[in-house]
């Protein structure tokens, strides 16, 4: 028997920002003009704030609310985090730059969407925010991208009032406990919980334009579907569940028999026709993952 509330309450819907193309093409033409003394300190400020109303391409997943010992994390898949956009900028202005560092690129805001129940509570994240993760050297990251899976993992250790409010607003992490490596076999039954946009969006918070820039507007339900493991083999990192999943359930858990027993990566497509089946990673590269982050934190302890 799957306790769905239990689940439910360890699922997080994120929100990953980046900087539209025409955002950053009028940044750059404004430091240009203010540089070249054609705008002052006054116009070059108002301008950038005009323009900031246009900022923020969103993307939306799924993540794990993890508990380790005395600590806490987020699992998700890769590309939920990944800054794409970010990515192709970088190449483009820096072409030598190393490509651990392209590789790496994470959102530089991930917000968190208001939970319906909460929102009916008058409760919400307000201005609670994950920032500037991917500063610093890559060794004291507090997150880890997966170099050939599609599966990240960031440490909440040093921020504090992430932690304190997801415990505020009732979420409740998982353990090593509730996993299991990948399920029992093919036929069995699973269940996933996410976000997906289309039907997990039950309503949006009229924002100003500023507060925009610093908080998601979208309130959400998880949404649950059920299926069976459809194709599983011990020598691959992967299987497939026959089981509906739609963009924003990436990231999110297949729970069989109460345990988690992997990660939603991708819907399969024919011919670039979704059809309902998902690409799930198997659970056991959690606990890889969870060790390499737990080196990270220890490394930069070690440094201060």
């Amino acid at each position: 028997m799957i306790d769905l509330e239990k689940w439910k309450k360890a699922c997080v819907n994120i929100e990953g920002a980046t900087d539209s193309a025409e955002y950053v093409s009028n940044e750059r033409e404004l430091r240009k003009r203010f540089f070249n003394r054609e705008l002052s300190p006054e116009e070059y400020s108002e301008e950038m704030r005009r323009i900031g109303e246009s900022r923020g391409l969103r993307m939306h997943g799924t993540a794990i609310y993890l508990k380790h010992e005395d600590k806490k994390y987020l699992i998700t898949a890769r590309h939920v985090l990944f800054d794409k956009l970010q990515a192709e900028r970088t190449i483009s202005d820096f072409p030598n730059i190393p490509q651990h560092m392209i590789d790496n690129k994470i959102f530089n805001i991930i917000f968190f969407r208001t939970n319906y129940e909460n929102y009916l509570k008058g409760q919400g994240f307000e201005n609670t925010f994950l920032m500037n993760l991917g500063t610093g050297p890559t060794e004291f990251h507090p997150y880890t991208f997966s170099p050939t899976r599609d599966i990240a993992i960031i440490s909440l250790n040093r921020t504090r009032g992430i932690v304190d409010k997801l415990d505020e607003l009732g979420y409740i992490p998982i353990t090593l406990d509730d996993i299991n490596d990948h399920p029992c076999g093919e036929g069995s039954d699973v269940v996933a919980i996410g976000f997906p946009g289309s039907t997990s969006t039950v309503g949006i918070v009229e924002l100003s334009q500023t507060e925009r820039l610093w908080a998601s507007n979208a309130v959400s339900l998880p949404v649950i579907s059920y299926g069976k493991v459809a194709m599983l083999h011990d020598n691959l990192d992967y299987y497939w569940a026959d089981i509906s999943i739609y963009p924003g359930n990436s990231g999110g858990p297949l729970i069989e028999d109460n345990k988690l027993v992997g990660i939603v990566c991708a819907q399969a497509t024919v011919e670039q026709v979704r059809i309902p089946f998902g690409h799930i990673l198997k659970s056991y590269f959690i606990k890889e993952l969870l060790d390499q982050q737990i080196q990270k934190d220890a490394n930069r302890m070690a440094d201060f």
